[in-house]
C-alpha cells in the first residue's frame, strides 16, 4: 500500500544537481566518503520526514507517496518542484562594510544579511553582490531514495519526532497513557536555551501524530553528585635542625 500523507517513515536520501553533480545532502555514510563529503562530527542514518508537512522538496515527496515500505528509486526534479525557479529580483549589491568580517568574504560563501542567508556572488569596488535565492534555485536536482520504516507506534512516534527536532543524539525516554504523554527530556538538553522552543515544536507536531492526545509532560531530572569529602590536609615537612 503507498504511503499516505500524514505517515512518519524514516528514509535514506541522497540527493545532488543534476548538471554539476553537487551534493545537496546524504543520509549514507558510504555515499559520503565516495563522493569526498565525508563528515565526521556528523551521525548517518535514515531520515525522519513527516509526509505532508513539507519536511522535503515536493517533488521527492510526490515521489515518496508513491511508494511503499522498502522502495527504492531515483526521481529527477526540476526546479518548480524542487528549491523554486531564480528570482533576479533577489540579487542585491551591498557596502563592503555592512558584511561582518569583510575581509574574509569569498565568492560562494554563504553569508547572514539582516537576519537572511544569501551567497556571495562577486565582490569588487567597495561592493558585494549577495543573492538572496535559495542555493540551488533554478536547478534541476536527482534524488535517490529508499523507504526504510513506517512508524506505527505513538510512543515510536513521540521519540522519534522529540529526538529530531531537537537533535539530540539517543531519542528520550517517553510513556503514554490515557492520552499524557509523559517526555523524559535528555540530560544533555537540561539547561540549554533552545529547551523551550523544542518544547513548543514538539507539542505542535506531535499533536497531529497522536489523536487521542490531551496532555503533554516534560520531565526534566538532574543528576546530583554526592559531595566529595575535604581532602586530610598534608602534614607539614619538618623545619631544617
Amino acid at each position: 500500500m503507498p504511503l499516505q500523507e500524514g505517515s512518519l517513515v524514516y528514509v535514506d536520501l541522497t540527493g545532488w544537481v543534476k548538471d554539476t553533480g553537487e551534493m545537496i545532502e546524504t543520509t549514507s555514510e558510504e555515499e559520503a566518503k565516495a563522493r569526498g563529503v565525508y563528515n565526521a562530527a556528523r551521525r548517518y542514518e535514515p531520515r525522519l520526514v513527516a509526509l505532508g508537512r513539507g519536511w522535503v522538496i515536493k517533488g521527492l515527496e510526490e515521489a515518496l507517496l508513491r511508494s511503499e515500505v522498502g522502495a527504492q528509486g531515483e526521481v529527477e526534479i526540476p526546479p518548480e518542484r524542487a528549491f523554486g525557479e531564480r528570482d533576479p529580483s533577489k540579487l542585491r549589491l551591498v557596502p563592503l562594510r555592512k558584511i561582518e568580517g569583510a575581509e574574509e568574504l569569498r565568492v560562494g560563501q554563504q553569508v547572514e544579511v539582516d537576519g537572511r542567508v544569501a551567497i556571495v556572488r562577486a565582490i569588487g569596488s567597495g561592493r558585494v553582490q549577495l543573492d538572496f535565492n535559495h542555493r540551488y534555485a533554478g536547478r534541476s536536482v536527482v534524488y535517490r531514495y529508499k523507504v526504510v520504516k513506517v512508524l506505527e507506534a505513538d510512543e515510536e512516534k513521540a521519540k522519534a519526532l522529540f529526538k529530531y527536532l531537537s537533535g539530540a543524539e539517543q531519542e528520550p525516554e517517553v510513556k503514554l497513557e490515557e492520552g499524557v504523554l509523559t517526555v523524559h527530556v535528555p540530560q544533555a538538553l537540561l539547561g540549554s536555551s533552545s529547551l523551550p522552543f523544542i518544547k513548543r515544536a514538539f507539542v505542535n507536531e506531535v499533536q497531529g501524530h497522536i489523536p487521542q492526545l490531551k496532555l503533554v509532560r516534560f520531565v526534566e531530572e538532574f543528576s546530583i553528585s554526592p559531595p566529595q569529602p575535604p581532602a586530610a590536609p598534608q602534614a607539614s615537612a619538618p623545619a631544617p635542625s
